[in-house]
């Protein structure tokens, strides 16, 4: 599932923090995807073991597409969401955008395309929270400092 994401401008004191989204296909003539980040959390169902995702994006026109490789270490899986809050500091746009989704298995992918960013310097603040059997979340994040084509 999708939400239904948001951007807005920000004044020129704004802080970074807010917001992704437009619904849409993916980036055509996206350059290929530069890695990001690595999230690394407990899984919800057994605090011990460690799982990771990894983040890569993709970007062309002032549009970014995002991706989440999860290595979910279940082959019960869970529940997790992907969100990404952005802000372009050359132009004062942001915006926020998650995609929920069952993880399992060594790869599933979670991805948020068609992003628009608008060409420039944009900071993402990327994160996963997961969600076990019963009332068990882990969660995990990273920012990014990013140049959006």
């Amino acid at each position: 599932m999708r939400s239904n994401g948001s951007k807005a401008v920000l004044g020129c004191g704004a802080v970074v923090g807010a917001v992704v989204g437009v619904a849409g296909v993916g980036v055509a003539d996206a350059a290929p995807a530069t890695q990001l980040c690595t999230i690394n959390y407990p899984i919800p169902n057994a605090f011990s073991v460690q799982a990771s995702s990894v983040a890569s994006a993709s970007s062309a026109n002032g549009f970014v597409d995002l991706t989440l490789h999860t290595n979910a270490k279940s082959y019960l899986g869970y529940e997790q969401t992907f969100r990404v809050s952005w802000a372009n500091i050359d132009t004062g746009f942001s915006g926020y955008e998650n995609v929920v989704a069952r993880v399992s298995g060594p790869d599933t992918v979670l991805s948020i395309p068609h992003i628009e960013t608008k060409s420039g310097h944009v900071y993402f603040v990327l994160g996963v929270t997961n969600h076990g059997i019963a009332q068990t979340y882990t969660n995990g994040d990273c920012t990014v400092d990013y140049t959006a084509n």
